[in-house]
C-alpha cells in the first residue's frame, strides 16, 4: 500500500512516464496520437498536473514497450488520482505544488546561503521576508506567513515526520530581517529546532574557504521508501520560477555536491556555538 500524498505519487508517476516515453523514442505528440489524446495531454501527464486513467496508462506503457510495468504503476493510480485538498491561503500555484510535494518526502537536504529556510523561519522573520516584495498586501503577507508556519508540521508530526538536514551559511545569522527582536527570536528558534530528533542543522563558517557548490542554494528531495526507485528531485527557487531537477545524472551531481558541502560545514556542536555567538552579538 502506497502511503504518500497524491502530489508526490502523481509527480513520481509523471517522471516514470516521461522517462519511458523518451526511451521509446516517441514524441509527446506521437504518444498522444497512439492513444487518441493530444500531445498537450501527454505533456500535462508528464508535468504531474493530473494522473492518467487506468486505460490510458495501460495503453501508454504498451506503446512504450514497458507492459511489464503495468501492475506496478497501476497500483499508484488510486492515490495519484485523489484530489489534493484546496488551501485556504491565497498562495502561488508553484508554491502550492512545493508544499504538496514535500509533505510526504522522506528527507529534505537543504543548502541555504542567503536566508533562513522557510521550514525553519519564525512568523516575524517570514513576514519580513515577504514584506520585501512591495506587491504583497498586508493580508497576503499574513496568509503567506500562515502557510509557511503550517509547513513545519512535516517534521514535527508524530507519524512519518520528514527528516531535515540544513546547512546554513554563517552570514545568514547576521543578515537582519525584521529588526533585533525578530532576529533574536529567529536564532533562538534555530537552537530549539536543532534539538529535535528530526532536524540536523550545520553552519558553513565564514572561514570555511572554497568548496564545491559554493554560492548556491537548493533543496535535495528524497522520495519515501515505497517510491525510492526514483533518485529524487532537486528544488531550485529562482527569481521568476521554481524549478525541479529530475534528470538522474544531475540529481546524482547534487548528491555528490551535498557531501562536499557537509565536509566544509562546521560540526553540529560548533554550529550551535556559532548560532549562540550571533545571538549574543545582537544588541
Amino acid at each position: 500500500m502506497i502511503r504518500s500524498s497524491p502530489a508526490v505519487v502523481r509527480y513520481y508517476l509523471a517522471l516514470r512516464l516521461s522517462q519511458l516515453r523518451a526511451e521509446s523514442g516517441l514524441t509527446k505528440q506521437q504518444a498522444g496520437k497512439q492513444i487518441g489524446r493530444t500531445g498537450q495531454t501527454i505533456a500535462n501527464l508528464e508535468k504531474g498536473l493530473h494522473a492518467p486513467t487506468q486505460s490510458d496508462l495501460e495503453k501508454l506503457l504498451e506503446h512504450y514497450g514497458a507492459a511489464e510495468q503495468i501492475p506496478e504503476l497501476k497500483e499508484l493510480l488510486p492515490v495519484a488520482r485523489k484530489r489534493t485538498p484546496k488551501r485556504t491561503a491565497l498562495i502561488p500555484e508553484d508554491y502550492d505544488l512545493r508544499l504538496n510535494l514535500e509533505v510526504d518526502m522522506a528527507r529534505l537536504d537543504i543548502v541555504e546561503i542567503s536566508l533562513v529556510p522557510g521550514l525553519l523561519q519564525t512568523p516575524d522573520y517570514a513576514a519580513a521576508v515577504f514584506r520585501a516584495d512591495p506587491n504583497h498586501s498586508d493580508d497576503e503577507i499574513q496568509q503567506l506567513v500562515e502557510a509557511r508556519m503550517e509547513r513545519k508540521q512535516i517534521f514535527m508530526r508524530a507519524e512519518r515526520p520528514v527528516e531535515l538536514h540544513v546547512v546554513l551559511d554563517e552570514s545568514v545569522l547576521y543578515r537582519m530581517r525584521g529588526g533585533n527582536g525578530a532576529m533574536r527570536d529567529q536564532l533562538d528558534y534555530l537552537l530549539e529546532a536543532a534539538r529535535t530528533c528530526t532536524v540536523d542543522l550545520q553552519i558553513l563558517p565564514l572561514d570555511a574557504g572554497a568548496f564545491v557548490g559554493q554560492g548556491t542554494s537548493w533543496t535535495l528531495m528524497t522520495f519515501p521508501e515505497s517510491l525510492q526507485e526514483h533518485p529524487g528531485l532537486v528544488y531550485l527557487d529562482l527569481l521568476e520560477e521554481s524549478r525541479y531537477v529530475d534528470d538522474v545524472t544531475l540529481v546524482d551531481l547534487y548528491r555528490r555536491t551535498w557531501r562536499h558541502v557537509l565536509g566544509a560545514a562546521a560540526s553540529v556542536d560548533r554550529s550551535l556555538q556559532l548560532i549562540r555567538k550571533a545571538r549574543e552579538d545582537i544588541r
